[in-house]
């Protein structure tokens, strides 16, 4: 077993946990291909929500399959790790959870379900699952809500055994985050279903649900691959951006939430190959339609500071809580403290702005 316990995922950013992109529907498939189901989290550590201050789609990707096999190992936790309603209520809202997707009421009863099969850990049980697509908002709020989030990813390691697409690329996503992707053993099926979805040849078994996900399957392996930093994976991350843009392209369901990402990674390449001019092309085609703040902090950094356009940019990338963009308006705005023709009132505007962007950068404490 890896040093690292899979534990440490879940002290990474979790903004970017895949939301789920098929609407509900009324039946329940199950797959066939689908590996053993992992070993469940021991969850008994795990405070009780009343003690902390802290779509229905049961399509598993299009892919028909049997459910994992049944696992012995006794699972540690109580009813109580499940949240109350009144936790729903005030965490499974906007933006976590867009309007129309699912109610709170629903977040409820899916993990407390889903906590009484577990529990009950009957031969098959995660072929009994509630709805996967509500179980991957139940994720996406456990994760971003005060609590432990244990539960969630025991949830997540199920969906992946499921073959559940949001699952896969979240789970592979944290992998990759944190350095495990290749090591930690408890993310084999993760990394394997990532490499199911992101086949530049895809198999023939799927409708449109496989291509759904591409997009975001595609731009993660060109993450992956840009991380190593070598001449053949930059091109080979290149490869894969431009093949995911022309699966979201060519898919009228396909969605690309990490487009951003793939915009980023490609104008760092370019960069790197001393080519910042490339990188400006990738930025501006991107910047207006995705109003990314990060991408709008990357843009303006590589512009000519008399650029008109510069200061405007990095000023949306500030009010978006970018730490580098805050930082480069502070600097901006000292500079203009400067100007000579400035009066002693206009200085000290100038001076009180910049300390308001190096607070928002987080380096400067509130008065």
């Amino acid at each position: 077993m890896p040093s690292k316990s899979i534990r440490h995922l879940t002290r990474l950013p979790l903004y970017l946990f895949l939301q789920p992109a098929i609407r509900p529907s009324t039946t329940i498939t199950i797959i066939h291909h689908a590996l053993r189901a992992p070993k469940p989290r021991y969850l008994s550590s795990s405070t009780p929500y009343h003690i902390r201050k802290s779509p229905t789609n049961n399509r598993h990707n299009g892919f028909t399959t049997e459910p994992p096999k049944h696992t012995s190992t006794r699972t540690k936790f109580t009813g109580s790790d499940a949240p109350p309603l009144s936790f729903w209520e005030t965490y499974a809202r906007p933006p976590l959870v867009p309007p129309d997707t699912v109610t709170p009421e629903a977040c409820h009863t899916a993990c407390k379900q889903y906590v009484s099969l577990a529990l009950e850990n009957l031969p098959n049980w995660q072929r009994r699952c509630p709805s996967l697509f509500t179980l991957q908002y139940v994720i996406l709020v456990l994760m971003n809500s005060p609590g432990s989030t244990a539960l969630a990813m025991h949830i997540t390691h199920t969906l992946v055994s499921l073959d559940y697409a949001p699952a896969i690329l979240s789970l592979a996503y944290l992998g990759f985050r944190s350095g495990q992707l290749e090591s930690n053993i408890h993310l084999t099926q993760a990394k394997q279903g990532l490499e199911r979805l992101s086949s530049l040849t895809p198999p023939n078994r799927s409708s449109s649900s496989s291509s759904t996900y591409r997009a975001d399957a595609l731009t993660l392996a060109g993450l992956i691959a840009a991380s190593r930093q070598t001449p053949k994976d930059d091109t080979r991350a290149l490869n894969l951006f431009t093949e995911a843009s022309t699966a979201f392209t060519s898919s009228a369901t396909a969605q690309w939430q990490w487009r951003a990402s793939a915009v980023l990674a490609e104008g760092k390449i370019h960069a790197r190959r001393s080519r910042p001019d490339l990188a400006r092309a990738v930025y501006a085609a991107h910047a207006r339609e995705l109003d990314n703040a990060d991408v709008l902090y990357a843009y303006a950094m590589l512009l000519e500071r008399t650029d008109p356009a510069r200061v405007p940019m990095l000023e949306r990338a500030a009010v978006s809580a970018c730490a580098g963009a805050a930082r480069e308006m502070a600097r901006v705005e000292l500079e203009r403290a400067e100007d000579a023709g400035l009066s002693k009132g206009e200085r000290y505007v100038r001076r009180v702005l910049a300390d308001e962007w190096l607070r928002i950068a987080g380096e400067k404490e509130a008065a």
